[in-house]
């Protein structure tokens, strides 16, 4: 998630960042605006993180 390929290290204060809970108010996933107004989307789960494009 970090790195200067990475959207993470790359925010710019123009740019969106959204977190979404579970329905028990636990952090789940992160999503970011990247070029070409694509989402890059951060999600967690028990045991396991992913980080997808789109």
């Amino acid at each position: 998630m970090k790195g200067n390929d990475k959207p993470l290290s790359n925010m710019q204060a123009v740019q969106e960042a959204r977190i979404e809970r579970d329905a028990h108010g636990t952090s789940n996933t992160l999503s970011v605006t990247i070029a070409g107004n694509r989402l890059a989307l951060f999600r967690w789960q028990a045991g396991n993180s992913g980080h997808h494009e789109r």
